[in-house]
């Protein structure tokens, strides 16, 4: 962490104010609903030069440095380098706000290399997200541990072995 810094990773917000860069480019308008991934790559060190910015050295992430502040703020700023897409106006908050937890649990499930043959344990709220996606991998088995009962009836319903 960068202090001090305002936190919150995990947001939506609407544009209103747009610098004359991204007005140029002319992808976002005042108004626009806007998420952010979480990572703000540096554009320039041998990761993000290939291409592989979840893996840049350097990186900033919203809410844990004082140059990107988080949700938290009444304000955040979306520098230059950051990925910033557009969500549509009918998309329900209640699943927006979902789009950076599982996105995070996307990634840690292709970094995970599961195979045929392995057999996969995820825990807690995360785990719940990557249960998906792991099971697209077709383990040998699934298994979801948690302490509290109703995540355990929710990694059934998505898919984790009984």
């Amino acid at each position: 962490m960068k202090a001090p810094m305002i936190p919150g990773h995990e947001f939506i917000g609407r544009a209103v104010e747009i610098g004359e860069n991204v007005a140029r480019k002319g992808e976002f308008k005042l108004g626009d609903r806007l998420i952010s991934e979480q990572i703000v790559p540096c554009e320039n060190c041998r990761y993000c030069k290939r291409g592989e910015y979840w893996m840049c050295e350097r990186h900033d992430v919203y809410g844990f440095q004082y140059n990107v502040n988080g949700a938290i703020a009444r304000y955040m700023r979306f520098p230059w380098n950051s990925r910033t897409h557009k969500i549509p106006e009918d998309a329900p908050i209640e699943k927006v706000i979902l789009v950076e937890p599982y996105a995070c649990s996307v990634h840690a499930v292709n970094r995970g290399r599961i195979e045929f043959d392995d057999v996969v344990v995820l825990a807690g709220p995360l785990g719940l997200g990557m249960i998906g996606a792991a099971k697209l991998k077709n383990p040998k088995s699934l298994v979801v541990l948690d302490t509290k009962p109703e995540r355990l009836e929710m990694a059934k319903r998505f898919g984790a072995d009984p």
